[in-house]
């Protein structure tokens, strides 16, 4: 059973108590427990004395149901009166019950033990291994099972009643009917202790609904079901066991067949035929072994068993048995086996208020088009982020009609909200792509993984694992634990170690408190400042790149940025060579998390390999062979001089002399062109030369880059192109 705690989700418990006063009037008595349950204890074994005080208990819990309902039926104008007297005496129950449920714990367990030995049969004494924990093959005893009605959900009709005795990593679907035709989900929720541990809501089709339910946890708990998406519920208790029992397991012939597996987004399906009453799947990987029971021939499979399994190659077998319960399964048919390859399971992200999906793939192969559209409901940023499978990022242009306009802050080209859009992207290697849009103010508004069609993705990401604690540590201590992480992602990919800058650390540590005091979560503040509008404080002459997470600890936010393409590439960026981190306590106990990077700051010497990089990608980017000439190359680096040093950015300096002063006019005038880029940061500046219309439709072979700096980091470009 995953733990998905949400929080603000409130359900109202409608069991309460009456005194016995009340119930003298009624024809339903119930009795004390005391005298419910009685027992000669020298004719019972601890275990079984144990097992009955519980069961008794059950029986008793179970009456006071009963009792309510009559009266609730009944004598609904003594409402309050009712709940109010029926909740304490559930209350006193609830408390008996676990108070004889931890007694005698030490001698219980070498009872059953003792007890186990004496009862396994001779042809199966040797146990089997599941978990790592000995399994014994003797036969289980049953519990006194305790069936739902159909009738128990209001507004709703179950198809088969359930019981609430089940085995570890049990799966059972609940199936039944909602009698409103209006109605379009059902949700389903468990609770402990009065605190709601799962919640999730499924759609209605035809008035029929079909839950499946996973019991992965060893744990009591209750169960309740509501038309809608909120409500109340009668609950019902159910009790997850160990399996510590339930027969042997064997060789002969069993009746199934046709195992196989199939995906239907993120989930993975086992199917089968067969006409048994119960079906058990071992998973084995090398030492590792799990165990799952069904009644149906269908298995959804829950990635949060299969913690501890590593990607690669996974044995499914199946079992089949007969018995009234799992309990009462004397024997274990084994069946058909195949081998699949797992694969690591990724969370999605779809902000609907944002973007609207039309058509997204949840798996493609190599060389296949993965084609995802939609509707822009916000200003979106026109490069798109793909995490690929040995963890680089690549990145993609999105399609749409209208033209993308450009950010004055970032300059960054980005369409604007109620276009429709078209991303393409064809995957060049096998395995899990991410797929990742963003708001041109850095938010993603899609982080969605496309899995490989080979393999099965079913080993459990951090968030399958864990909904994620709030941090107890200092900020000191959570930037520590960042450094460590960025250090230790870096090192995976063979990339030099960041250098932990105190000046970058002071501008990361300013932008986290800056976001909590004026309670925003975005790159460019409110009055429109930026982390390289802030850079100059502290005197970081090179541009700055950031990453922002807010999230309930350190670990979920590295995790988190790691997840995001755009973030992650900024961790693995190969440019830089130290970093900053700051962190910032909300009062809600969350933070908020910036990681600033940079490189050293630029020299005529950096400036000449920038220069360099340049020249070597330009062909490949517009697929002809591209000449540097000397005379202009000299001209370039002349003017971009000149803007670095007079503080301007145009086509003509401060005395009126024009760009082209620089040239032979005698030899090039009339027959040249030029390009000028201005950029904070070395990225943009590559990025400026992709797609420069001169180069792409005229037949242009022979240019000049020249490339400069002023003192806060600004970097100054001019390209001259000579038609030949």
């Amino acid at each position: 059973m995953k733990k998905n705690i949400l929080i603000g989700f409130f359900v109202s418990l409608m069991f309460f108590s009456a005194s016995s006063s009340v119930f003298a009037d009624y024809p339903v008595k119930v009795e004390n427990y005391k005298q419910i349950c009685q027992y000669n204890i020298d004719e019972l074994a601890i275990r079984d004395l144990h097992y009955y005080k519980r069961k008794c208990l059950e029986k008793s819990v179970q009456k006071e149901y009963e009792v309510y309902f009559y009266l609730e039926k009944r004598h609904q104008n003594q409402g309050d009166l009712i709940y109010k007297q029926y909740y304490i005496k559930r209350k006193a129950l609830a408390s008996a019950y676990k108070k004889l449920k931890d007694q005698d714990k030490k001698i219980l367990k070498k009872e059953v033990e003792k007890t186990q030995e004496k009862n396994i049969d001779d042809d199966s004494s040797v146990d089997k291994k599941l978990n790592g924990e000995a399994v014994s093959t003797q036969i289980c005893k049953i519990p006194e099972m305790q069936y739902i009605r159909k009738d128990f959900y209001k507004g709703l009709t179950l198809s088969e009643s359930f019981p609430n005795h089940f085995f570890q990593n049990q799966q059972i679907h609940i199936t039944g009917r909602v009698k409103n035709k209006n109605v379009d989900f059902v949700t389903i929720f468990f609770t402990q202790h009065k605190e709601t541990i799962f919640r999730e809501t499924y759609a209605v089709t035809d008035q029929k609904f079909d839950i499946p339910v996973s019991f992965s946890a060893i744990e009591d708990f209750d169960i309740g079901i509501f038309e809608g998406t909120s409500g109340s519920s009668y609950i019902f208790p159910v009790y997850v066991e160990e399996r510590k029992c339930g027969g042997k397991t064997s060789i002969k012939k069993t009746n199934t067949s046709k195992l196989t597996t199939r995906m239907s987004g993120d989930q993975v399906f086992i199917t089968w035929k067969g006409t048994a009453d119960f079906y058990k799947l071992d998973f084995v990987q090398k030492d590792k072994k799990i165990s799952t029971f069904v009644s149906a021939q269908t298995y959804l499979a829950d990635p949060v068993l299969f913690e501890g399994f590593v990607p690669g190659d996974i044995t499914i077998t199946l079992s089949s048995g007969q018995g009234k319960t799992l309990f009462s399964v004397r024997e274990w048919m084994q069946g058909e086996t195949i081998k699949k390859q797992f694969s690591q399971h990724h969370f999605s992200f779809i902000d609907e208020k944002k973007i609207l999906i039309k058509r997204l793939p949840s798996n493609s192969s190599r060389g296949e088009k993965i084609i995802i559209t939609g509707k822009l409901l916000d200003d979106t940023d026109e490069i798109a982020y793909i995490i690929l499978p040995n963890g680089q990022v690549d990145s993609v242009k999105i399609k749409a009609l209208g033209e993308p306009k450009v950010d004055s802050d970032s300059q960054k080209k980005y369409y604007t909200r109620g276009q429709n859009f078209t991303f393409e992207y064809i995957p060049q290697s096998s395995g899990t792509h991410i797929v990742e849009i963003n708001h041109i103010l850095g938010m993603a508004t899609l982080n969605v993984p496309v899995y490989s069609l080979k393999k099965l993705p079913l080993i459990p990401d951090y968030k399958d694992l864990s909904q994620g604690e709030k941090s107890v540590k200092t900020e000191a201590q959570m930037k520590s634990v960042l450094y460590k992480n960025i250090t230790i992602a870096r090192t995976d990919h063979a990339l030099k170690r960041l250098k932990r800058d105190i000046s970058l650390e002071k501008l990361a540590q300013e932008k986290a408190d800056d976001m909590v005091k004026r309670n925003y979560v975005a790159h460019i503040s409110p009055t429109g400042e930026g982390a390289n509008d802030l850079r100059r404080r502290y005197g970081i002459k090179s541009s700055v790149s950031e990453n922002i997470a807010h999230n309930v600890n350190e670990h979920f936010a590295h995790e988190g940025l790691m997840r995001s393409a755009a973030h992650r590439g900024n961790i693995l960026e190969e440019d830089w060579t130290r970093v900053g981190v700051g962190v910032a306590h909300k009062k809600d106990g969350t933070s908020l998390f910036v990681e600033i990077f940079s490189a050293d700051e630029l020299t005529d010497d950096s400036l000449f390999i920038i220069r360099k990089e340049i020249y070597r990608t330009l062909p490949g980017e517009y697929g002809k062979s591209l000449l540097v000439h000397s005379d202009l190359e000299k001209a370039a680096d002349v003017w971009s001089k000149k803007m670095s040093d007079g503080g301007f950015f145009a086509f003509t300096d401060t005395e009126g002399k024009g760009v082209f002063s620089s040239l032979d006019q005698s030899q090039y005038g009339g027959r040249a062109g030029v390009y000028i880029f201005q950029a904070n940061n070395i990225e943009a500046i590559k990025n400026k030369f992709k797609g420069i219309e001169a180069i792409e439709d005229n037949d242009i072979k022979n240019i000049g880059i020249g490339i400069s700096h002023d003192d806060d980091g600004i970097i100054y470009t001019t390209l001259f192109y000579y038609l030949n």
